[in-house]
């Protein structure tokens, strides 16, 4: 299994700013070739998955994945329309992507559809 297949699904309930959208979509063509751990050693899945998107978010972005708050990102800014075009929600990556894809990895099969909401505001669905 590789880390793509857990990015196969969007989120149903949405993302809070658009350009998390083409975030979500960076890191599924980022993992596309990654290989995860084999699925006996679990233990260390959930840090790797962790760990690879906090890595790809800190690249793109420029900024670490932590606390609460927006980054632009320029090469987003260019696709898109309104005013969150181009602006990624850390505190939707850390209390909703994060979590969703967890559920992904311990499954190793596709993202069950949620209802409940995170803190982060809710503003638009793909």
């Amino acid at each position: 299994m590789n880390y793509q297949t857990i990015f196969d699904e969007d989120p149903e309930d949405g993302f809070a700013l658009r350009g998390d959208v083409y975030m979500w979509n960076m890191m599924r063509a980022a993992t596309r070739n990654n290989l995860l751990s084999s699925p006996d050693q679990k233990d260390n899945l959930q840090e790797e998955l962790e760990a690879m998107v906090r890595h790809v978010y800190q690249t793109v972005t420029g900024q670490a994945l932590v606390g609460k708050g927006e980054d632009l990102v320029p090469l987003f800014e260019k696709v898109g329309y309104g005013m969150s075009k181009g602006v990624c929600c850390r505190e939707w990556w850390i209390e909703t992507g994060l979590p969703r894809l967890s559920v992904g990895l311990k499954g190793c099969c596709p993202l069950p559809r949620t209802k409940g909401k995170s803190n982060a505001k809710r503003r638009f669905k793909r």
